[in-house]
């Protein structure tokens, strides 16, 4: 079974974060976590970012988002606010 995490946050810049977001080295430590992400811009306001992300369990999201390497991933990207995470399940 797996969940589905709805993370809204501030960046400085759409551009500037999907950059980071996108790259490989980004890209290789998500796979690594088991997160299946995708980015999306919010139409009415282009500098809060949706990222949609898929996996086992709230701990993998969780761990993630407090290693070291990912706080400064989120910083280099422009991220100005921490996010807010709805976990979603299927029913």
């Amino acid at each position: 079974m797996s969940i589905k995490a709805l993370m809204s946050l501030e960046v400085e810049n759409f551009e500037k974060f999907f950059n980071v977001f996108s790259s490989s080295n980004a890209q290789k430590a998500r796979d690594e976590a088991g997160i299946n992400s995708k980015v999306h811009k919010n139409v009415d306001k282009p500098n809060n970012v949706i990222i949609i992300s898929e996996v086992c369990c709230k701990e993998v999201i969780t761990e993630f988002m407090t290693t070291s390497q990912q706080k400064e991933r989120m910083k280099n990207a422009g991220v100005l606010s921490p996010p807010t995470i709805t976990w979603l399940e299927s029913i």
